[in-house]
Formats: structure tokens, sequence, C-alpha cells
């Protein structure tokens, strides 16, 4: 990627999360000068000179400075398609608990229902999460500019951490392997694990892209996950009187 691309993007420090101009400068055709924080005086990506491998590690290990590099520095254009494949085994996984179909129509239109179902939740929780931010930034008088490293598309950035934190779902894949050879407690137990693996995922996801310490971003989670919950819960109640 050459020095005049990484110019016209906003790019931030991943220790620390304060914009910088750059994030090397190439002196050469194998030169290059990875640039210094000026607010942490630690360099500012070092995830540039990783291989995709070790990224995805720390990602797993809920690594802030891994999500800072992926959400702010990094150039992975394919998160819809990313939402695309997560809505789809969700999908399948609310599919696959439904009470058996009289016919393979009506099969196939329980499965569309569903993924609507979950486009809906998922976009749901968006508008949930987003609003909460605004009502907790209003309250405490707190604006962008108070913020460093407060990325102006907050919203497009929000949603892409969301997805970035659902990756963490794909651990459900085992339980729609092994489901036939396992108990509904050991099915259960692994469900519980994976929850609350997304649930620290997705703090964190928020904890970056809002600047936000860890005990904020957790309130506004959780604040969001239960009011989603609550909403959910009682469309689905409504849903079954039809």
């Amino acid at each position: 990627m050459d020095t005049e691309k990484k110019e016209s993007l906003a790019v931030v420090c991943i220790n620390c999360g304060h914009p910088v101009t750059e994030l090397y400068r190439k002196y050469g055709e194998s030169v290059i000068k990875m640039t210094i924080c000026a607010n942490c005086n630690q360099i500012a990506d070092k995830y540039i000179e990783f291989e995709p491998v070790v990224i995805l590690i720390d990602l797993v290990l809920l690594t802030k400075s891994a999500y800072r590099h992926i959400l702010f520095n990094g150039y992975f254009k394919n998160f819809w398609k990313l939402f695309i494949i997560l809505v789809l085994m969700e999908s399948y996984m609310k599919w696959m608990n439904l009470p058996a179909a009289k016919n393979n129509q009506e099969s196939e239109k329980n499965f569309y229902i569903c993924g609507l179902w979950i486009l809906g939740e998922n976009f749901l929780f968006f508008c949930i999460l987003r609003g909460s931010v605004g009502i907790f930034e209003y309250f405490l008088k707190r604006s962008a500019s108070t913020l460093p490293g407060r990325a102006e598309n907050l919203s497009l950035l929000l949603w892409k951490g969301i997805i970035l934190a659902s990756l963490g779902k794909f651990l459900f894949v085992p339980i729609v392997i092994w489901q036939d050879n396992s108990s509904a407690f050991a099915l259960q137990i692994h469900s519980m694990l994976v929850m609350g693996y997304f649930l620290l995922s997705l703090i964190c996801s928020c904890s970056v892209v809002l600047c936000y310490s860890r005990l904020e971003a957790t309130c506004i989670v959780l604040q969001s996950l239960l009011v989603k919950s609550l909403i959910v819960n009682r469309l689905g109640d409504v849903v079954k009187i039809f």
C-alpha cells in the first residue's frame, strides 16, 4: 500500500487510540520507517509487519490493539459478506430448532422467516445500541471532540464493530455438527460459553469504537442487550398469538 493512500485515511495508534498522520513512511522499495505515536511514544501500528494469522490470534484474545488495527487502520472490506454468513448461520440454527414442518415448501418458508427474524434482531440491536450511546453522551454532556480517536462515521464503524465481535458466534458450529451425540446439558453449557465470549467481544469492540472505558462499554452493551431481549420476547409472544 503506498504512502499517499495511507495519508488519505484516518488512522490511529493501536496502543492508545489517538490519531496519527501516517502509519509509516516509505524511503525506498524496501526501506520503511514505522511511525511513533506522539501521545504514547510507541509504534503506531506494529501489525503492519505481521501476518494476518497473528492479527487473528490477537483478535480472538480480545486485544484492543487488534480491533483498532482492523477497524481503523486495516483494509478489510468484506464486512457485508461476513454479515451475510453470520445471518445465514444463525438462521439455520434457529430453523433447525423449529418443530418439523409438514412438507418441504413449509420448511423452506420457515427458513426464510427465520432469516428475516435474525435480520430484524440485528438491526434492532444496532438501533438500540446507537440510541443508547446518544442518550449516554447527552446526559454526560460528552461530545466527540472530547474523545481523541473518535471516528466521524460512528454509526458505520459501530456496525462493523458489532460484526467483528460476532465472529465468536462461529463457535456455534460444533453444536450443529455434534448435537445428536451430545446431551442437552452439554449443548446448553456450550451455548452459554459462546454467548459469554460474544458478550466480551462486543464490550471490547464497543470500547474501541466509542473510545470508552471497559466499564462504560459494559454498561452500554448490557443495557442494549437487555432492552433488545425484552422487545424480541414481546414480539415473539405477539407473533404466537397470530
